[in-house]
């Protein structure tokens, strides 16, 4: 359960993203840093290892990619088949 919430901030982040274009790749890893040290910190594992905090980041990074995919495949809008 714990491994849901860097994945979410991710997400949430990555939506919230989608309109910076200019200042996007510079956000987008403070973001992911941001999101996967409160998940590191919230959950506890900061204790256990630091280590924890470079898994805690890669997920946030996966929920910031996810949430960029979907803006983006939200702006295409449906796919319609041609003859």
């Amino acid at each position: 359960m714990n491994e849901l919430l860097p994945v979410a901030l991710g997400l949430i982040f990555g939506t919230w993203l989608w309109r910076a274009r200019r200042w996007r790749p510079v956000l987008s890893v403070l973001a992911v840093v941001l999101a996967g040290a409160c998940a590191s910190l919230f959950s506890g594992e900061w204790a256990v290892s630091w280590r924890f905090l470079l898994l805690d980041v890669g997920e946030a990074a996966a929920g910031l990619a996810l949430g960029l995919a979907a803006c983006w495949l939200s702006r295409l809008g449906p796919v319609v088949a041609r003859r």
